[in-house]
């Protein structure tokens, strides 16, 4: 963990050389992540229909999330098409952190209802310094692995820290760890589990092997790190790092 606690450098705009094929498969990714959410949430409509159940608002809140999410992704996809110096630059904002985190977990909580989703944060706003579409991807892409990749019925942990930097005029940085009980993964796979199209005998990588490749990258891309730590017993941590906002 000790890497996580190195100086925020300047917002990095242009690294990497984007790869619009790979961010496109990732964004289509999403989308049907997304669609799989919604198709959960109307097979729990049409329950609540049959029995004559009131709606949550909770559920509500969750189907104008995953709407706004799909609003989202699709300008990210017209973005992809945009001239070459618009396309390459992920400008930065300030975001509401723990209500992106909460906003992404609710429709896992009913696409996943066999699952505790236990958060470990501190209510109110924590604002972050990026991206909040690709933050949002990201947050999926780890949650999703988390519940594919472990025991079915087994908990899942959500949890966000914030750290300072001593002798430092910079804000600090907001720390988010997605644990689970799920498959060990060795730690000479653990270098490698972000490398592009890289699987792990199957597991661990969606798709292509472009899941944890390119939510490394868009980590990367707002001036966070990522990483993983694996147990045999205690289980797997993906966590990533985000400034905060520096206003």
């Amino acid at each position: 963990m000790d890497q996580i606690l190195q100086p925020i450098t300047t917002y990095q705009k242009n690294n990497f050389n984007n790869s619009n094929d790979d961010i496109a498969a990732q964004i289509c990714h999403q989308i049907l992540s997304s669609a799989a959410k919604l198709k959960a949430i109307n097979y729990l409509l049409q329950e609540m229909k049959e029995k004559a159940q009131p709606i949550p608002g909770e559920v509500i809140q969750i189907v104008e999330s995953l709407v706004k999410e799909l609003q989202s992704l699709g300008k990210s996809i017209h973005h992809l098409d945009g001239p070459e110096n618009v396309k390459n630059i992920v400008p930065p904002q300030k975001f509401d952190l723990i209500s992106l985190v909460e906003e992404t977990v609710l429709p896992f909580t009913v696409q996943a209802p066999d699952r505790t989703i236990s958060r470990d944060y501190q209510a109110g706003l924590l604002f972050a310094y990026g991206s909040r579409e690709k933050t949002q991807i990201v947050l999926d892409n780890l949650l999703s692995n988390a519940i594919k990749y472990s025991p079915d019925g087994s908990p899942i942990y959500v949890r966000v820290n914030i750290y300072s930097i001593a002798s430092s005029k910079q804000p600090g940085y907001a720390a988010v760890y997605i644990s689970n009980f799920g498959s060990y993964i060795p730690s000479q796979e653990q270098k490698k589990i972000f490398n592009k199209y890289y699987r792990s005998n199957g597991h661990h990588q969606l798709g292509q092997g472009l899941g944890l490749y390119l939510a490394h990258r868009f980590v990367e891309m707002q001036n966070g790190q990522m990483d993983v730590k694996s147990h045999p017993v205690e289980g797997t941590t993906f966590w990533f790092t985000l400034p905060l906002n520096r206003c």
